[in-house]
């Protein structure tokens, strides 16, 4: 069985492609942007050449050959890059460093996908097993899990069981003093919520906008993740400002009388006031904005193509943060970091699930390693993920607390992912 990894390698494909062809000019921004995409690719076929499908192999193909023969793309080659040279003789592994240009990288990843297509059409119908992974070093697996944090103040914090990846949502506690006034409060809240969702039904508001109004009405009547709450009432909040002269006056007042509610509510909870002072001090530009939302639309397409190991709600979730953040230009510090610190949540715990693999994978106690296709899997999703922190780094790096990224990317390459 070859696992279809395919579809979150072709977004990848597709966002370098379309990276490479709204490139105006040759800058070292652009080369950012574009390089950590073409090596992970690189890396993505390398390790998993043996379990991408035919379909997926053929049309990388195409697209490669499509980013490779543009205009665009020849600009690029003006600037170098540097890729990643494995090899294993025998249990050891040498790793050396190759300064290149991106057409001489385009070319090297192309003739991986060449070389597994062929690979696919030897193995198709026989009961060839691929290659086994080296047992990591125990020692790199002690580092790596003293390393990765648990999760922080977010808005979303995630789970993992059994290899299937889901938000774990997190109770909201008030304050001794304010319990009982804060479970009244989100009862009214409720209440006004649903009259405040049907008016604006009725009206022709835009549709995202009421969209963005039922899920904070969800989150109300869930009782839960106050930080993710608040982080929606501020979205709330920024689009009413816009559509404000759609709506009448009488459901513009409600409306505006039910946000400024639900920030009164989510302040009697001393996790919503960490959080906004935690966002406070961090300074974050434009830049950093918008690269991270340009990640976050890229983990929610490929997140959304993997229903078997993870639940919708995942990239439901982070495609709310991540809209929450508005234009990066005008972005408020409160819907900035929450995207940064959501990131963060989603490569610790798979970087934690990741260790605990590796683990599996050097005593070989786990039932989970029965079949080699299980380590395909969670291959497939580790090495998306190191993709996207690698390419943050140098924006969490500036982030307090942070900066267990770089040194856990380190390791976890190290370890085999």
């Amino acid at each position: 069985m070859r696992y279809l990894l395919g579809e979150p390698v072709l977004d990848i494909i597709m966002a370098l492609r379309a990276g490479v062809s709204n490139s105006q000019h040759v800058d070292l921004d652009t080369a950012l942007e574009i390089a950590p995409r073409l090596e992970v690719l690189r890396q993505l076929v390398i390790r998993n050449h043996h379990i991408l499908d035919d379909a997926s192999l053929s049309r990388m193909l195409t697209e490669i050959e499509a980013i490779d023969s543009s205009t665009s793309f020849m600009r690029l080659d003006l600037v170098s890059l540097v890729v990643r040279d494995r090899m294993r003789p025998g249990k050891k592994e040498t790793r050396n460093d190759i300064r290149t240009t991106f057409t001489a990288a385009l070319k090297l990843l192309l003739n991986h996908v060449r070389d597994a297509e062929q690979l696919g059409t030897e193995l198709d119908g026989s009961a060839a097993v691929p290659r086994e992974l080296a047992p990591p070093d125990k020692r790199t697996i002690d580092r790596l899990v003293n390393l990765v944090p648990e999760q922080k103040l977010a808005p979303v914090q995630f789970k993992i069981h059994e290899g299937f990846l889901s938000v774990d949502h997190q109770p909201s506690v008030a304050s001794n003093r304010d319990i009982k006034s804060a479970d009244s409060a989100r009862e009214a809240l409720v209440s006004q919520g649903k009259t405040v969702v049907e008016e604006l039904g009725r009206s022709n508001c835009d549709t995202r906008f009421l969209e963005t109004i039922i899920s904070l009405q969800s989150k109300l009547e869930a009782a839960d993740d106050v930080i993710q709450l608040g982080i929606l009432n501020i979205s709330c909040d920024e689009m009413a400002k816009r559509y404000d002269a759609e709506l009448s006056g009488a459901v513009a007042a409600r409306l505006r009388a039910h946000i400024n509610s639900v920030a009164a509510y989510v302040a009697q909870f001393p996790d919503w006031r960490r959080y906004t002072e935690n966002a406070a001090v961090v300074e974050l530009d434009e830049s950093d904005i918008r690269k991270s939302v340009g990640i976050a639309d890229e983990i929610v397409s490929s997140l959304s193509d993997e229903p078997e190991l993870i639940d919708p709600e995942v990239p439901h979730t982070i495609k709310l943060i991540k809209e929450a953040v508005g234009d990066p230009n005008r972005a408020l510090k409160r819907t900035s970091y929450a995207l940064f610190r959501t990131l963060e949540n989603l490569f610790s715990k798979v970087f934690e699930f990741g260790a605990a693999f590796a683990s599996d994978l050097a005593t070989q106690t786990s039932t989970r390693l029965a079949k080699w296709g299980s380590r395909a899997v969670a291959g497939g999703l580790i090495t998306l993920v190191l993709g996207w922190a690698g390419a943050l780094t140098p924006i969490f790096q500036r982030l307090p607390d942070a900066g267990w990224l770089t040194p856990a990317i380190s390791l976890m390459r190290t370890i085999g992912f």
